[in-house]
């Protein structure tokens, strides 16, 4: 016995035993032996930012251009804005977790930031257009409407 102890090498199970990522917890249970927890990975999942942090900035670089467009691209632009605030802030607590990369933190938190931009500028936008149509900028058009 003592011959086959001296030939197994560090790392190597002999018969009987058991591989700690062959053990369910129902088998470790009835074996005696506390069950290990085991992280499943994805090969690769480390190399790459989670989509999350890909779809925040991308929403986050739309919505502030779309504050470019007057009145419907600040409606859709504040859509936007939302969302990539939204994802950011999801990706930042996956990522927190450890259930996400880290390589998507600095996406999620420059989505966040334009998403939060975008929000600012469509507040501006709908302030600029307010006061423009109170104060008679285009009071020309408002006065003669019936006949444009």
């Amino acid at each position: 016995m003592d011959e086959q102890n001296d030939e197994v090498k560090s790392g190597e199970f002999q018969a009987g035993e058991v591989k700690p990522e062959e053990v369910k917890t129902g088998e470790a249970k009835d074996a005696g032996m506390e069950a290990e927890e085991v992280k499943a990975e994805v090969v690769g999942a480390e190399d790459k930012a989670g989509p999350m942090a890909i779809v925040s900035l991308i929403c986050g670089i739309l919505s502030v251009l779309c504050h470019c467009v007057p009145i419907a691209g600040s409606f859709i632009g504040f859509i936007l804005s939302v969302a990539a605030i939204v994802t950011g802030i999801l990706e930042l607590a996956r990522i927190k977790k450890g259930q996400a990369s880290p390589k998507g933190r600095g996406m999620s938190i420059a989505g966040i930031i334009l998403g939060a931009a975008g929000i600012v500028f469509g507040i501006i936008w709908i302030v600029i257009i307010s006061v423009a149509s109170f104060t008679g900028v285009f009071g020309e058009f408002f006065r003669n409407w019936p006949n444009y």
